[in-house]
């Protein structure tokens, strides 16, 4: 399956979605309203 260049991508069933530019594709995508996560 191809990946959109500098999309987190990861071949196990789950991982934690970190990377900023995935999270905002994916709520673009889904058409979601994002708020900001907590730093950790």
């Amino acid at each position: 399956m191809p990946v959109e260049m500098g999309m987190f991508a990861n071949q196990n069933c789950a991982g934690k979605l970190r990377q900023q530019y995935t999270l905002d594709r994916l709520a673009a995508h889904f058409a979601l309203e994002t708020e900001s996560a907590p730093s950790s």
